[in-house]
């Protein structure tokens, strides 16, 4: 059985490698008839959408633990989580 800090580290480079494949996607898109509202979107979602992915990444790999550092490290990462999403929503709708 794999220890937890390996599955939160293959999280985080899944979550690098999808964030390039959304990246390679979206510039395709943005060539296309849609250039216009896909652009500027993506320019300003990505980052915040990096962070999404690896802090969900990360919280669903963590285990809630026996010791008091691993609950309070879980919660701190979905507590970023949230904050992450919110500057994402506002991004998005701005």
């Amino acid at each position: 059985m794999m220890h937890w800090t390996v599955k939160v580290l293959i999280a985080v480079v899944g979550a690098v490698v999808l964030e390039r494949l959304v990246d390679v996607l979206g510039r395709r898109l943005a060539g296309g008839r849609y250039a216009w509202l896909v652009t500027p979107l993506h320019r300003a979602c990505r980052v915040p959408a990096i962070g999404v992915v690896l802090f969900a990444a990360s919280y669903a790999t963590m285990p809630p633990g026996p010791a008091q550092w691993q609950r309070e490290l879980r919660h701190l990462v979905l507590a970023l989580l949230i904050g992450v999403t919110g500057w994402l929503i506002v991004r998005a709708c701005t």
